[in-house]
């Protein structure tokens, strides 16, 4: 409803005009949309430019854009276009918006009830699963052929190192010490001496940590026992005989030896470190040592 402005008119009943001092009501409905009018100009004024002279209307804030609307349009309308064709080519979200450069929340909301483009997410749901052979086979041949190069790295790196350690006498003794008595298995990554001799794991604990320089807290001792003795007396003699604290020592395992009365009195000491770089540099050391020690008695 119009609202009414001015007093209501009244009409005289003996000559049925309108007395002078009140308004018409027409001229109530004249006022209101003169007022509408003036109020509304301004975007009447930017509708005629934008329209029909083609031209950027003025912009009642401070900030002017430097493309018309026309052309931000037509280039909105243009992106959006590109983007069904691409979601049409099976593409996901984040290769759209890497292309186009449009957010993925907008492209979520253009295709949120698009049937087809939910078929298609759910096909590159299960392309891109785990539980695809095809992705499983690529996952497990990218980490394959990375640790080759990492462990190609750890080789490259055992070989510059043995240059500079083959004239120390502890480096030389650790190397045939683990020649002697430690594991050589290139597929695992343990390296580990084991012994009944209390000073060969000692000079091995100290090529460990002074020579290698693996942290204390990475190596580690396990004892393989006979029934008849104390794992905690056993621990502490090679904690003692070695220099490797209690707290490196892990549970002990016990066997029944072959011969009732031959048997070693504190057990064999397994010390060991878990780590793929240090058995790809011993095992380069251990290779570049005997050629070295063939080529001086040959």
């Amino acid at each position: 409803m119009v609202p009414r402005v001015g007093i209501e008119p009244t009409t005289n009943p003996s000559s049925g005009e309108c007395s002078t001092t009140e308004l018409p009501r027409h001229y109530s409905y004249i006022i209101t949309w003169g007022l509408l009018f003036f109020n509304c100009y301004p975007l009447f004024y930017l509708h005629i430019n934008f329209i029909y002279l083609n031209t950027t209307p003025p912009c009642y804030t401070k900030r002017r854009y430097s493309r018309s609307v026309r052309e931000f349009i037509h280039n909105m309308r243009k992106d959006k276009i590109r983007a069904y064709e691409l979601r049409r080519q099976n593409k996901s979200y984040s290769e759209i918006s890497k292309a186009l450069g449009i957010p993925k929340g907008t492209l979520g909301g253009w295709f949120k009830d698009e049937e087809w483009s939910k078929t298609i997410r759910d096909s590159l749901g299960t392309k891109h699963s785990l539980a695809s052979p095809a992705k499983l086979a690529a996952i497990i041949k990218s980490n394959k052929d990375r640790w080759l190069r990492k462990h190609q790295e750890y080789r490259d790196l055992g070989e510059s190192e043995f240059k500079q350690l083959q004239n120390d006498p502890l480096f030389l003794a650790g190397i045939i010490l683990y020649w002697s008595e430690g594991t050589k298995n290139a597929k695992g990554s343990q390296v580990k001496l084991a012994n009944s001799d209390p000073m060969m794991v000692r000079i091995f604990y100290a090529f460990l940590k002074d020579i290698i320089k693996v942290p204390k807290d990475k190596i580690n001792i396990w004892l393989l026992l006979y029934p008849d003795l104390v794992d905690d007396m056993q621990k502490s003699f090679w904690s003692r005989a070695t220099g490797v604290p209690l707290s490196q020592f892990k549970k002990s395992v016990y066997i029944v030896g072959r011969h009732p009365t031959k048997r070693l009195s504190y057990g064999v000491c397994n010390i060991y470190v878990q780590s793929r770089e240090v058995k790809e540099k011993m095992l380069v050391w251990l290779d570049l040592s005997r050629k070295m020690l063939l080529a001086r008695i040959s």
